[in-house]
Formats: structure tokens, sequence, C-alpha cells
């Protein structure tokens, strides 16, 4: 893919998650606390498991740049005018979801058979989210956000398009249903490891960006590493390791962090390998694996103090699961 763009969408997702998390927690019913969970639910509800639908809304158009700027324009209504908070939630949860079905069915699609660009691109959403959801009042990243949004728009618009792959052209493996089911029940259990709660350290208020950052690596540095090693040999020590590291975790927050860091690195094989699974559908693939950090997240708020021999469970489960899926998908690999 071509690194000007990656560059765009990368930065672009970065900004639309923090605008997004600043203008949900600007609009949260405080003085309802027993409706809180039900609006981050619906939040979360608009902008994951819509997902799937708007991609395959896209996949029969492909028309990304016009969703792109729909994103935006949903966005932008949004935060910007004195709606009601129940329909500003509205817009901005369905604003999320178009612009991460179009802007990663792009980066899908060019990535040439690479995983770094799918690394890259969702890294950055760690950051964005995690800045807008601690400082929804700050004047200067509410800015910051907008103004570079509206730059990185203008920019992705005035480029030219870039050609579709023919995806006709491209072969479709048959492959048995456990496949696909097994890489999505891994995105589940990669979403509810970077939900589960570190109750040691709660009160710590920089440590939710802290770990952020470790997200935002792991996510980076699983697609590098996965080109130059292949997927089995990243999941052969990475999977390990944030067994180790999570059953460790509660000791020490940096210890908690390179748990955070390694379960990440399956970000990007997930993704490749459901696209690799169905390549004609870049977004639709792009939105289904989106959508299944909703279970993730709903299992890690209502299942928590859970004892630490549970996370080995859980890792070997991943590891068995990603393994598996890729020697299916790519035996000779």
């Amino acid at each position: 893919m071509k690194k000007s763009y990656l560059f765009l969408y990368t930065l672009a997702h970065a900004c639309i998650d923090g605008l997004c998390a600043i203008t949900l927690f600007q609009t949260l019913p405080y003085n309802y606390p027993n409706f809180l969970f039900l609006f981050i639910l619906f939040y979360n509800i608009l902008a994951f498991a819509t997902q799937p639908i708007i991609g395959f809304i896209l996949d029969d158009t492909s028309r990304k740049k016009e969703f792109i700027l729909i994103s935006f324009l949903l966005l932008a209504t949004g935060f910007l005018l004195p709606c009601c908070q129940y329909l500003r939630l509205l817009l901005v949860g369905i604003a999320n979801a178009f612009f991460h079905v179009a802007a990663g069915a792009e980066v899908l699609e060019q990535s040439n058979d690479k995983m770094y660009p799918l690394g890259i691109f969702v890294s950055t959403g760690a950051i964005g989210l995690m800045l807008g959801t601690l400082y929804p009042d700050n004047i200067l990243l509410k800015t910051s956000f907008l103004i570079l949004l509206i730059f990185l728009l203008f920019c992705i618009w005035a480029l030219p398009t870039l050609k579709s792959i023919h995806r006709n052209m491209k072969k479709t493996i048959k492959l048995p249903l456990w496949v696909p089911v097994a890489l999505l029940f891994c995105i589940s259990i990669r979403s509810f490891m970077g939900f589960a709660r570190y109750a040691p350290f709660e009160g710590i208020i920089w440590l939710p960006l802290f770990f952020a950052i470790f997200v935002f690596a792991g996510k980076a540095l699983g697609g590098i590493l996965c080109d130059y090693f292949t997927i089995r040999r990243i999941i052969l020590f990475s999977s390990p390791l944030a067994a180790f590291f999570y059953f460790l975790g509660p000791l020490n927050y940096w210890i908690w962090a390179l748990g955070q860091l390694f379960i990440n690195f399956s970000m990007p094989i997930t993704l490749y390998l459901l696209y690799k699974a169905m390549p004609n559908k870049p977004a639709f693939s792009f939105g289904l694996a989106a959508s299944f950090l909703l279970p993730g997240w709903f299992a890690a708020f209502f299942l928590h103090d859970l004892p630490n021999w549970i996370f080995i469970i859980i890792f070997m489960t991943n590891f068995v699961l990603l393994w598996m899926a890729d020697q299916k998908i790519q035996p000779n690999r």
C-alpha cells in the first residue's frame, strides 16, 4: 500500500476515535448513573455491530471515499451541533462504523499480502480513544483533533482514488466453517483481555494512557514482525509471553502492560486471516472482525476477579485456534 495513503488513514483513525470518545463522554447522562452502562452499550452496538452491514453494502458499491465523507459529516454534526444526547450517540456511533469499514477495507485491499499496513492502521485507534476518554473537556485536544481531521479528509479526497483490486480474480479458499468461527472467537478473546480489569492499579490517573501505548505498540509490531517471521512463528512466542505476563500482571503495572503488548500481536493476524478467508469481501470481513469485539467487551464487564490460571487456559485456546486457522488458510507458509 502507498505509504501516503496509509499515513493519512492511520492519523484519521486516531482523530475519529478521539472525537467519538470526546462527544460520547461529554454527552453521558451523569445525572442518571443507572443509565451509564446502557448508554455506552448502545454506542458500542452502533459503532461495532453495524459494521458488517455497512461492509456488505460497501463491497457492492466500492465508494470508500464517499463512505469516509459520510463518516465525517455524521461525526461533525454530532460533535458541533447542539443535538440532544441520544441523537449525538446515534450520529457518532454510526460515524465510527462508516469510517472503520471504509478505511479498513481500503487498507486490506491495498496491503499487497503484507500485514504491517493492517497493524499500523488499527494501532492508533487506541491512542485516540484513550485521549478522548480521559480528556473530553480539553479545548486544545478537541480543536486539534477537529482541525487535523478536516485537513486529513481534504487530503484523502484530493488524492487520486486507488485502483481497486479486481476481486473476482482472487481465488476464494473453500474453508470449513470452524475456521472463520475460530478467528472470530480469537478476536473476542483479545477484546476480553483488553477490557479485563486491572483492579490493583485502579486510581492511578495516567495508567490507562500508559496501557493504551502498549496496545498501540502491540498492534503495530504484530503486523511488522509477522511479515518478517510468519504468523506461526510470531504466535509461537507471543501467546506464551502474553499468558505469562497476564498471569503475573497484578504484581506490577509494567508486567500487565507487557501482557497487553503481546496479546495485541494477534490483532493484525486475525484481520489478515479473515480477509484471506473471504478475499472478495474486504469491507464485510473487516466489519465482521470489528463486530466480534463486542462479545469480549460484554464478557469483561460481567466477568471480573477471575483467578490468574484462567488466563493460561484463555491463551492456550487462543494460540491453538490461531495456529490451526493459519495452517488451514496458508498451509505452505
